[in-house]
């Protein structure tokens, strides 16, 4: 509707202009040709008036030209002669009407005409022209006639004008009313709902403009376009379940083969309470114990068992698939229990893994068992590339950094994982490919190159980074951020 009043508003003032203009040189060509007339006019008189004029002056002086010039004016109507002297005084009764100065060529025999206003308001036009053959040079003859005729031809041209600015005003608001709602405002409102549909995600129902016009032709390029974007769509969401799927796996498949890493390691942890059961129940079932002694094997065999349960519901809990599930953590105690699970690993490698907390209680909105299956990852990781003895510093705190420009995140406080090692180090083309997938530097049959590229992934989805420094002789340096939890 908007549109349609704006492209007729503009039709309108082009036409409206153009009528005005029409007006205006249709007045202003009515005065010159009324003009124009009264100098044929008097050209015609200058020619027969000469010799007449000349007569009745020498017969009957001022009379008899009053006389003859009144004869005249009778052959051409509205029209008033008089005799002038153009050297004669304002006040003289021969004197013209337009000074002098108003009619520089009539002395040189031309004619002149002025247009003057008189004192009731009555404007004329005075025409002049020089008597030729005439004793004295300085007279002629003045004609005047009324502009009347021509104001009122002129009220007429602006009533004409004015009524036909009304009418076509009148045309145009119909035309708004008529093409701005049925043409094109009920269209647009059609496609501009199509295109917030489309905004919205909704691609099902298509937009149907009548006719076989641009808007027509615009509707049918937003269905095409709609069709699309929602075959385009399908085809995303398919690849990227295909795709959430397969990530899934490669994480469940990672965490199986670190699983299988620790089973070995807690096989030999269970080794220990396991004896301790066996002889305590043998003592048991000898019967050679007295009741105390019955009780307090029962107590240690009590306990070797907890210790049993706890070993392997600790394996069960960082073996089990879970979906992406939120809370707020304690990363120190995150990564207590995760030392305490690769413990018995580090052990058999001569590894000693210490957990410090530099902040005290650092808190974080993370999947508690995502991040320690990536904390187990690089700590593991660690603890291989130390080759004989050597130390794993797990250090927990807070710290004010600029993340790198792919985390698209803001300069701040960010909770941080830092696990450094003694180890062998990497090379530093090494380092610029430890997170490509299939990327390995240990040994065919030791790893498959998907634990950090999983970890990093991990790592992205709860809004965080790892930054790696490395030496190769000189260790490693593996740093988790994560957003910390706001303080409430």
């Amino acid at each position: 509707m908007k549109l349609a009043a704006k492209l007729i508003l503009i039709l309108f003032l082009a036409v409206g202009a153009l009528t005005t203009a029409m007006a205006y040189f249709t007045i202003h060509q009515q005065y010159a040709s009324f003009q124009k007339g009264r100098e044929e006019t008097a050209r015609e008189l200058k020619d027969k008036v000469s010799d007449l004029l000349t007569k009745a002056w020498k017969e009957g002086g001022r009379e008899g030209v009053d006389d003859a010039l009144a004869s005249m004016s009778l052959e051409i109507r509205q029209t008033e002669m008089r005799w002038v002297q153009f050297n004669a005084d304002g006040d003289h009764p021969d004197a013209p009407t337009a000074p002098m100065d108003s009619l520089p060529r009539v002395l040189e025999g031309k004619i002149e005409s002025v247009v003057i206003r008189h004192n009731g308001g009555e404007e004329r036009l005075h025409t002049f022209f020089q008597v030729p053959g005439h004793a004295d040079d300085r007279v002629g003859v003045e004609l005047s006639d009324s502009l009347a005729p021509l104001k009122e031809q002129e009220r007429r041209t602006v009533y004409s004008t004015i009524m036909t600015l009304l009418g076509l005003s009148l045309v145009c608001v119909g035309v708004v009313v008529f093409a701005g709602l049925q043409l094109v405002g009920h269209p647009l409102e059609k496609l501009v709902g199509k295109t917030r549909q489309i905004a919205d995600g909704d691609y099902s129902q298509p937009v149907h403009v009548p006719g076989h016009d641009e808007l027509s032709r615009l509707g049918a390029a937003l269905n095409h376009l709609s069709d699309r974007l929602c075959a385009q769509k399908q085809t995303i969401d398919t690849e990227t379940a295909a795709r959430i799927a397969a990530l899934n796996q490669l994480r469940h498949a990672d965490r199986l083969k670190t699983v299988g890493r620790l089973a070995a390691g807690i096989a030999h942890e269970l080794g220990t309470p396991l004896n301790v059961v066996s002889g305590r129940a043998g003592l048991i079932a000898n019967g050679r114990l007295s009741n105390d002694e019955v009780r307090q094997s029962a107590v240690t065999i009590k306990s070797e068992a907890d210790r049993i349960t706890h070993i392997i519901r600790q394996l069960l809990d960082f073996a089990r698939r879970t979906e992406l599930q939120r809370q707020t953590v304690d990363l120190s105690a995150l990564a207590t229990r995760t030392a305490e699970l690769l413990s018995t690993i580090a052990e058999k490698n001569h590894v000693q893994l210490n957990v410090n907390a530099k902040s005290g209680t650092v808190r974080a909105n993370i999947d508690e068992a995502q991040i320690q299956h990536v904390l187990t990852n690089i700590i593991m990781n660690s603890i291989q590339a130390i080759a004989e003895a050597g130390t794993v510093n797990i250090d927990i705190g807070v710290r004010n950094v600029t993340p790198p420009p792919d985390a698209q995140r803001d300069t701040g406080d960010y909770a941080f994982i830092e696990v450094r090692d003694t180890g062998i180090g990497m090379k530093p083309d090494d380092l610029e490919q430890i997170f490509e997938p299939f990327f390995t530097t240990k040994d065919v049959g030791e790893g498959t190159g998907l634990g950090l590229s999983i970890a990093y992934g991990i790592i992205q989805e709860h809004g965080g980074w790892i930054d790696v420094q490395s030496e190769s002789g000189s260790g490693s340096c593996f740093t988790l951020y994560l957003p910390k939890e706001t303080e409430q």
